[in-house]
């Protein structure tokens, strides 16, 4: 467990870090306007993607295993190009982006790698799923320098699209590679009875995920209706979310490893304590974290993005009560879908989205960016507080369950000097 958790951790780092450099990059050669543009494209190729996990999203980590593969794969294709379709339509209609077609196409892509990196996760094969994770933003990264350096371009938004084409194409044909190899068992390229299964498991999660998507994107499309300089504050906005999303590197890749293990299993007993020991674990590595990132200064964001995101640090401030909630309910929210109680998260995604509408419509119109990061730091605080109450509920635990004591910080040193053994033989 801890060595997956290691590995994990160490891809998510360097996703992030490569994260940075694009985000950095793009900030220097677009500005906060460019960053704005990017910004709106990537959340609306989110929803796109979204729709598609309906059907080829997590429900496939906890069916992986009960299921023959082909009876998988084959409707989650059938339904990735027609939830493209679908959702590229309404997002036109509601006339939120302008570059439809390169919607459609790089968001087909991008469920038809999720579908695969997400067999993969189910299947256990942790490694293959890491090293292609990795790979498509370092093929992003190069692809925005090669535009950057060639003669005679100066590099626009469009050149950013195509840096996707690349990365996406080429994750593609390695991600299949991959999922061949694995055990398809008796061919079945039909199955109502799986089908239904994808259906009714993947709607409690994709609503969930949706409500959490909008929980902490909606305020991308009111700062951009609401101001003036919209495109700007979203720009400015969303580099402070990236750093923010940054910090969740290792609670994300702990969660991961754990929701993975956890639908493997099938033993809430085994859940339960996994579950608590990864929330504490958590904690203690995000107060670090924040202690850290309170330390910068001001000025190392704008010598880094450049003048128009001197308000970054505030804004990260403004957002650390809800990052430090976002850490624990991503442990919360795997153990209820690793045990496959799907709509508790739904639930709890909702109660969040209902104080995003609530205060960023209060909020946002007035004070910017900083009624955003307020807005998302009380969505995810209520969000997360509704969680911790069902699971000591339905698990009878105490709350000072959650307390860390001496044998947990013993435990969790044997563990990291076992991985640290293992990795120098």
């Amino acid at each position: 467990m801890i060595n997956k958790i290691l590995s994990t951790v160490g891809s998510k780092f360097l996703v992030t870090l490569l994260n940075f450099v694009i985000v950095v990059l793009t900030a220097k050669f677009m500005g906060a306007n460019g960053r704005g543009q990017i910004s709106l494209f990537v959340l609306n190729l989110t929803i796109v993607k979204m729709v598609n996990d309906f059907i080829g999203g997590s429900s496939l980590v906890f069916l992986v295993s009960r299921a023959k593969l082909s009876e998988l794969i084959f409707p989650s294709y059938m339904w990735a190009i027609l939830s493209a379709v679908f959702a590229t339509i309404i997002i036109y209609l509601l006339n939120l982006e302008n570059n439809i077609i390169h919607l459609f196409f790089l968001s087909l892509l991008l469920s038809l790698n999720s579908i695969h990196l997400t067999v993969l996760l189910g299947k256990e094969k942790i490694t293959a799923h890491n090293v292609l994770s990795v790979g498509q933003v370092l093929l992003l990264l190069v692809g925005i320098l090669w535009f950057y350096f060639l003669p005679n371009v100066e590099i626009k938004f469009i050149h950013y699209l195509y840096a996707l084409y690349i990365s996406f194409g080429i994750q593609f044909i390695f991600s299949l590679h991959q999922l061949l190899r694995l055990h398809w068992g008796n061919l079945a390229v039909f199955s109502f009875v799986r089908l239904k299964q994808l259906l009714t498991y993947g709607v409690y999660i994709q609503l969930g995920n949706i409500a959490q998507l909008f929980n902490y994107r909606l305020s991308y499309y009111l700062l951009d209706q609401f101001h003036a300089d919209g495109k700007e504050q979203v720009g400015i906005y969303s580099v402070a979310i990236q750093l923010a999303e940054g910090l969740w590197i290792v609670s994300r890749s702990i969660s991961m490893v754990q929701y993975s293990a956890i639908a493997n299993s099938k033993d809430e007993n085994y859940a339960i304590p996994l579950t608590v020991n990864l929330i504490k674990l958590n904690v203690v590595l995000m107060l670090m974290a924040l202690a850290v990132i309170t330390l910068i200064p001001a000025s190392f964001y704008v010598f880094i993005f450049g003048v128009e995101f001197m308000q970054v640090k505030k804004i990260i401030l403004c957002l650390a009560p809800g990052i430090l909630a976002f850490s624990v309910s991503g442990s919360l929210s795997h153990y209820f879908s690793g045990i496959g109680k799907y709509p508790i998260n739904t639930v709890s995604s909702s109660f969040g989205l209902v104080v995003t509408i609530v205060f960023a419509f209060l909020l946002i119109p007035k004070y910017g960016f900083f009624g955003a990061a307020f807005t998302a730091s009380a969505s995810y605080l209520v969000s997360t507080i509704y969680q911790l109450l069902i699971f000591i509920r339905q698990t009878k635990i105490s709350w000072t369950t959650f307390l860390i004591s001496l044998d947990d910080i013993n435990q969790l040193k044997l563990q990291f000097t076992k991985s640290w053994q293992q990795f120098n033989k």
